[in-house]
């Protein structure tokens, strides 16, 4: 059995006493407002709810909320759509929260909590989905690629662990020493890592996460089957209280939290998370600006938008964002990067 490694940290965290502004989105030079150069109405190609997406070939590939077909694939120059994977325990089927991705060139649909991979690919006759089998039930955050991924380190009490496909269990990333960790920030890490959102840089050995509810970013390099945790930025300190007072602690973020990342996505040279800036008690799920960091955690540049973004990717072919938005109906926006994200 392979060894596990766990790579202890003494990392110097960035926080607000370190002249870290209050929020990241004060922490660029450059601000730019951008505008779409192109919106596709998803409403017209009867995708009401898409929650993510990936491109895949000539193919935006989509992941709704509800039941019926989870996925629906659209190639809005043939205006042609194709529905498939359900919702359901079948062997072709997935079942509660699902994530999609390209790994390795093969659309993958990975159902939570579950022991298996679907494989899809579209053909003449239409969709075709194989199952892979896993070892374990797997609860991926991010594929590192066709035979890793990163998983929420809850289980174990670190901020996440790398896996393989097999089930074998390749690293844990353990908490950063925090001077500032009270006795509720303590109890509360395992909640407060595991509403986390990750990216993995084209060249896998790079990797950045955003944190769903805190003001706090990490940026790290993939060493082998191990995660290095190289800079965190602690932009405000996390807000909690005992909802029980008296009682065995009940935690929970307060209501004044600003609410950080929406979604997190790769370039060759940046990563950009979509940013909120809302009060944890409003439950807005999406933010205005987008924010370019370079993979070594130097804020590169903010992008303002007019538009209310859920996720995004990045599109190297053409050199444009492309994101879900709702207004309130589901359209994806394009945001052209020519003078701001370099292609070789």
């Amino acid at each position: 059995m392979r060894k596990i490694t766990e790579v202890f940290l003494l990392l110097v965290v960035c926080s607000c006493t370190n002249k870290l502004p209050q929020k990241p989105t004060e922490h660029f030079d450059e601000v730019r407002v951008i505008e779409p150069i192109r919106t596709i109405e998803l409403e017209e190609y009867d995708i009401l709810q898409p929650d993510e997406f990936v491109r895949y070939k000539e193919w935006y590939v989509f992941l709704e909320i509800g039941e019926g077909n989870q996925v629906k694939f659209l190639n809005v120059d043939s205006n042609k759509v194709i529905e498939g994977v359900r919702v359901g325990q079948g062997p072709l089927e997935v079942y509660g929260f699902s994530t999609i991705d390209v790994i390795d060139d093969s659309l993958c649909v990975i159902g939570y909590n579950q022991k298996k991979i679907l494989v899809l690919d579209v053909e003449e006759d239409g969709l075709k989905i194989t199952s892979r089998k896993t070892n374990r039930l797997i609860r991926p955050k991010c594929f590192i690629d066709n035979e890793r991924y990163i998983e929420s380190g809850w289980e174990d009490s670190c901020i996440c662990r790398v896996f393989d496909l097999k089930g074998e269990k390749l690293s844990m990333l353990p908490y950063p020493q925090r001077v500032s960790l009270s006795e509720y920030e303590y109890l509360y890490q395992n909640s407060i890592y595991k509403n986390t959102l990750y990216a993995v840089s084209p060249d896998k050995t790079k990797y950045a996460f955003g944190l769903r509810y805190i003001q706090m970013m990490g940026f790290g390099s993939i060493v082998r089957d191990s995660l290095t945790l190289d800079k965190l930025y602690e932009y405000a300190p996390i807000l909690i209280y005992d909802f029980v007072p008296g009682e065995s602690p009940q935690i929970a973020p307060a209501k004044d939290n600003i609410c950080n990342i929406k979604a997190v996505f790769g370039t060759e040279d940046y990563v950009g998370f979509i940013y909120s800036g809302a009060r944890y008690d409003d439950f807005v799920t999406f933010g205005r600006s987008i924010l370019l960091y370079k993979w070594d955690g130097t804020p590169y540049i903010r992008l303002d938008v007019d538009d209310n973004l859920k996720y995004a990717l990045y599109d190297k072919d053409r050199n444009v964002i492309i994101a879900i938005s709702y207004a309130p109906e589901a359209k994806l926006v394009e945001y052209d990067m020519t003078g701001i994200i370099d292609v070789d």
